[in-house]
């Protein structure tokens, strides 16, 4: 595998016009690299209907199984969600679970997040992950530096437009979205799936879905619906991932008027004070 990373850190060198000793190596050595065939881990949220349908897109052929290196859930899963599995032809030793409430400081109510992200970073690495997505909102409680140490390609999904919601996550996203969407008139708000770095940047877009609002809505019946379509947008993913075509989307940055921010803003500490938490 050091080889392997080896090889890698040449090949930069070499187009820097850098020299690097024979006998030493570059790499810190907690940075793990995955193996060259892509095997994507899916950190999932409470949502079983998201892990059903995974397991359902595995069973049907969608996503061929040696592509997933794991499904990692922050809450249980129920026997009716693993025994659906059984009979899909993923093993069950690909489904984990790693519930940031297992991870409590000094024994009380607070969560270790670094306890926590060690934890996946581990998971990550047994498994051999060269990407890895994620669906759940609380890792944006993680340190900002958390995934340095992955090697391979970070996707995040986000439900809201972006950049207007950037940095919100949860139920908040949905209900800046949903602010924004009655506010300017324009009834939708997206469903991102973006890459970021190891220290949650965000960098280009996968992909982008439009989730129509409609003038009934509250903000409990938007994200049922964001998260149907996030469903979707995640087997999607993962088949990209199977038949190598994970192709970004060149990045447009949106130029906003005053009045446009203004609404941003507005939406934002609406959101905000709706859910303080996220």
């Amino acid at each position: 595998m050091k080889e392997q990373a080896r090889e890698y850190f040449v090949k930069l060198a070499k187009a820097a016009e850098m020299t690097l000793p024979a006998n030493k190596s570059i790499l810190p050595a907690d940075v793990f690299f995955p193996n060259p065939k892509r095997t994507a881990a899916a950190l999932i949220s409470n949502d079983r209907k998201t892990i059903r349908r995974v397991i359902e897109a595995t069973k049907s052929g969608e996503i061929p199984e040696e592509n997933i290196a794991c499904i990692i859930s922050t809450s249980p899963i129920p026997s009716v969600v693993r025994e659906h599995a059984k009979t899909s032809g993923l093993p069950q030793e690909k489904i984990k679970v790693i519930n940031p409430f297992d991870f409590r400081s000094g024994g009380g109510n607070m969560v270790d997040y670094d306890e926590f992200t060690k934890n996946i970073l581990q998971t990550l690495k047994e498994v051999n992950a060269t990407d890895v997505v994620i669906n759940d909102h609380r890792i944006s409680r993680v340190p900002q530096d958390a995934f340095g140490q992955f090697g391979g390609e970070i996707f995040n999904q986000h439900r809201g437009p972006l950049p207007e919601t950037r940095g919100m996550c949860g139920r908040q996203a949905i209900a800046a979205g949903w602010h924004l969407a009655n506010r300017t008139g324009n009834m939708t708000t997206e469903v991102v799936l973006h890459r970021i770095n190891g220290t949650f940047r965000h960098e280009e877009k996968y992909r982008s879905d439009v989730v129509k609002v409609s003038a009934g809505d509250t903000v409990s019946t938007l994200q049922r619906r964001a998260l149907s379509v996030g469903r979707e947008q995640l087997v999607d993913f993962l088949k990209g991932v199977a038949s190598e075509e994970v192709k970004e989307i060149p990045y447009k940055p949106k130029l906003l008027t005053q009045e446009q921010r203004d609404l941003v803003l507005s939406a934002r500490a609406a959101a905000k004070q709706l859910y303080p938490r996220g």
